[in-house]
Formats: C-alpha cells, structure tokens, sequence
C-alpha cells in the first residue's frame, strides 16, 4: 500500500485551497452587497473560516479572520470606506462575529488536523504490518535488510543506505560491515562515522527514540544496535515530521525482526545439533548391536568350520552354513536398506516405473521369502481383475519384502501371514496381516520413524534361529514409508481383527498404457 508521508509544506502549497474559499466568500458578499443587509453577510465570513480552516493553519487563519473582520468593517458596515463604527450594536456585532469565526476556523483546524492524523497513523499502521510480513516472507537477513531500504528510499523520495554489522548475524570473528544501497565513498564514511558514535550509547531505549534532528536513524532492536540508516543529501529531515518518526518506527521493527531470525537461526541450529546426535547415537547402537550381532555369529561359526571341520557332522555342518547364510542375509537386507533410505531421500529422484501386475510382484516376493524359510505359510487373496500398477518393481518388492519379514519377527511359529488386495476409488489398497503379538496403539505412526523400534526391546526370535534374539535396525519401516511416499501413495498400522497386526499400503491407480495401433487392429 503506497504510503505518503506528511512533509513541512511551504505556505503558498498548503493554503491554497484556504485561501481560494476566502476569495470566493468575498465575491460572494459583494455580489450579494445591496440585496441583504450587512448582519446577514456577516454569516457568510463565519462559514468561509469553518470551511478554510480545513487547510489553513492556526496563525494563518487567525492573521486571515483578523484582516477579513477589519475588511469587512471598512467596506460592508456603516458609514462606509471608514473604520468609523456608528452605532454600539454594530460595533457588538463585528467583536461577536471576530470572536465566533476565530473559534470556529480554530477548532475546525484542530478537527482537521486530528482526522488527517489519524487517517495518517492507520496508513502507518496498515504499512508496518505490511512491512512485517514482508519481513517474514523472506528467508535470508539480506533480503529483510534490502525490504527496508526499498521501503525507505520509495517514500523519502531519495536513496537510503544501511550498513549492518555481520557478526551479529553471521558466525564471522570479524567485526566486518556489510553495506545496503551503493553508498558513495563519501556516504560510506558518514555511515561509519555516525555508526561510531551511536555505538559508544549503550542506551538502547533512547536511541530507538532518538529524534529528527540529524540524517541518520540507527535500527534498534530490544538488545543491540544492529546498523544504521543515512540518506542521500538532498534529505532534509525537518520536512518529514510524522513520517520521519514512522521511518524511525519501520528501523526498529527491522531490528526486532532480526532479533528473532538470530533467535530462530540459533534454535535451528541447535534442534539439528541434538537431531544428528541422536542419529549418530541411535547409529552406532545399531551398528554396534544389530551388525556385530550377525558378525560375530558368522564369525563363530566360519571358525568352527575352519578349526574343528574334521570333528563336525554333516547335520551339524549343515546347521553352520545355514546360520551363515541367515546372519549374512540379515546383514545384506539392513545395508540395502540403509542405502535405499539414502537415496529416496534424494531430491528429484527418477524411478524406473513400468506397468507391473500385483499378483506376480507379491509371488515373486512370497518366493524369495520362502527359500530362506520354507515352513512359513502365506495367505493370498488378489482379485485376477485388479488393474495393472505404474511402479518401480524393485522399490515395491523391497516394500513387500520389508513387511513380510517384520510380520515374521512378530509371529509365533506356525502362524500364517495374510495378504490381500481390492480396488478402493482411485487406489489399490494392499493389506499385509499377522497374528503376532502386535503393536501397540502409541507406536503406530512412531514405526515409521527412522531408528525406532517399539519400546526399544529386542524382538522375539523367529523359527529359524530357535532361542536367540535378534533386534531390527529401525530403518525398514521408514523405507516402506518413502517407496509409498515417492509412488503417491500411503502407509498406515491397524490392530488385526483376530489379534496381530495389519499394515495397509495405498498406491494410485494409474490410466492403463494405450495399445498400438496395429495390436488394436490384429484383436479386431
């Protein structure tokens, strides 16, 4: 909102419109001179002074009531061309009428005025929260910086230049200025020179009240002195008045805003300290359980295949290698995962998508689970008339096969895991179910998480490693999450019906590929 501020007028600019209804009072009396009495034109003068009072000031409407009464004595009352008064109730009648029009003309200039300066204070008002949100629009401290000069220099009618000192807003040791506008060497040095002395006040509250009595405006906040702003010199702060103190008042509300973008910048930094703590933290626990656990098993048994293979049955030789092949399988399934998570992280990742059928990605998943456990039992209903998917094949089969060994961490021996799929709207929802111990209520948005197991216990084993327990790394849910997430779709945890738990995918269905021209013509 493009705001003017109240400048010092001279007088022949600010009385004009004054003076033009004085001129036209006058005219009027003199045409009206012969067809009313004086008594009666003498109302006219009354209304001149409320109506010019409008746009006069108080000396001058006073100066011009004072003339127009004497004016109007010499020319209107008897004996005319005379300053003679005859008659008493004349005389009565010009102080009545010089007292009356002077109140008048002076509460009309007071009422003007107040209502031109309230009118002006809304307008600053509207502009300064304007001038705030612009302010928390934008992002970098430079560009809140550059808002103000703009702002300063657009209604000054003259360039302003800033200079702020960096290290209160970079981490820099250096005590170096920072300079807003293209000051000239000569600015540059006043800009200096008025940042020295106003830096010596520590009265924070008295600079930020600070008058119009010199070019500069420094921009206070509730702590420090951040900078300083100067105008060119044909800037003459005796012209501005109000809005010179609005300037005043744009200053410090840039110094409080960047209060609170050191405050926030500060938090900031500080949330990301103790998040990448955490991560590292919740990293080397991983890493130094979840990997050295499946190490030192694969350690230990390749040492007794190296060490004692003379001594060791077939059965027992057998049982080795399979422990083998589960811990290394475990170890490759938590690095992929770790790695997938990375690069789904990634902006503006490029997924190789084609159109797959759900029956053969989870067949194809069901198979690779199986090899490396041929007793678990699988439950599978998928509709043959569900429409094709548009997916990357090795993003869903790893989101598949993420799912399906949670389920089997979580289940008993024997239990049976259930999948099914049905076409909801525009989605194909898929329901992965088990009759494990479940999860509780509180941890079902928590899982999806990066690093976060439930309650932080290891899990119960499963049917290939009979007594021991093994923990999850906490990554392959928030991987399930980010392959729905960069397919459009959703992921969410609900409490089985019949006990355990269910997690429900969301993926969109896509327009089906067109076919070619000349397959369409050979099927009719």
């Amino acid at each position: 909102m493009p705001i003017q501020v109240t400048r010092a007028l001279p007088f022949s600019k600010r009385n004009w419109y004054g003076i033009f209804f004085w001129i036209l009072a006058w005219v009027l009396m003199w045409w009206l001179d012969g067809h009313f009495v004086f008594e009666n034109l003498a109302l006219i003068l009354v209304l001149a002074s409320a109506i010019a009072g409008l746009w006069l000031g108080p000396l001058t409407a006073l100066i011009i009531n004072t003339l127009s009464i004497l004016l109007f004595s010499f020319i209107f009352v008897n004996p005319r061309l005379s300053f003679t008064i005859a008659l008493r109730e004349d005389l009565l009648l010009l102080v009545s009428l010089y007292g009356v029009s002077t109140v008048i003309s002076y509460l009309t200039v007071r009422l003007s005025r107040a209502v031109n300066n309230e009118a002006l204070q809304a307008s600053f008002a509207d502009q300064l929260r304007l001038f705030s949100e612009q302010l928390r629009e934008s992002m970098e401290w430079s560009e809140k910086v550059d808002v103000l000069r703009k702002l300063l220099s657009k209604h000054a009618g003259v360039p302003a230049y800033i200079v702020l000192i960096r290290t209160y807003l970079t981490s820099s040791d250096s005590a170096q200025l920072e300079f807003f506008g293209e000051p000239t060497p000569f600015q540059k040095q006043r800009l200096i020179m008025k940042w020295e002395q106003l830096s010596l006040s520590a009265d924070i509250s008295a600079l930020s009240k600070m008058d119009h009595s010199d070019y500069a405006i420094p921009i206070c906040g509730r702590e420090k002195v951040w900078g300083m702003v100067v105008f060119h010199d044909d800037f003459d702060p005796s012209m501005y008045r109000l809005g010179y103190v609005h300037f005043r008042n744009l200053c410090n509300l840039l110094g409080i805003e960047l209060e609170r973008y050191v405050v926030l910048s500060q938090v900031r930094k500080a949330t990301e300290k103790l998040s990448t703590q955490a991560i590292r933290n919740t990293l080397l626990t991983a890493i130094s359980h979840d990997y050295h656990t499946p190490l030192s098993t694969i350690m230990g048994a390749a040492s007794v295949l190296v060490e004692q293979a003379n001594n060791v049955s077939l059965p027992e030789l057998a049982g080795l290698a399979s422990t083998i092949v589960e811990e290394t399988e475990q170890l490759h399934r938590m690095t992929n995962n770790t790695l997938q998570l990375a690069r789904l992280d990634t902006d503006g990742i490029e997924l190789n998508k084609n159109w797959e059928t759900l029956e053969e990605i989870i067949g194809a998943v069901i198979a690779r689970v199986k090899r490396s456990s041929s007793d678990l039992q699988f439950d599978v209903h998928v509709p043959s008339d569900l429409p094709p998917l548009y997916v990357d094949i090795v993003l869903l089969m790893q989101l598949l096969d993420n799912l399906f060994q949670n389920s089997l961490k979580h289940s008993r021996n024997g239990c049976v895991i259930s999948i099914d799929a049905i076409k909801a709207n525009d989605e194909i929802l898929i329901r992965v179910s088990d009759r494990g111990e479940g999860i509780p209520v509180e941890w079902h948005e928590q899982v999806f998480e990066l690093f976060q197991r439930v309650g932080g216990v290891d899990l119960p084993s499963d049917a290939r490693v009979g007594e021991k327990h093994r923990r999850g790394a906490g990554i392959g849910l928030a991987v399930c999450r980010a392959i729905a997430r960069v397919h459009g779709g959703r992921i969410w945890i609900e409490d089985n019906p019949g006990g355990g738990t269910r997690v429900n995918i969301a993926l969109p269905v896509g327009a089906p590929p067109a076919l070619p021209i000349f397959a369409s013509k050979e099927l009719t």
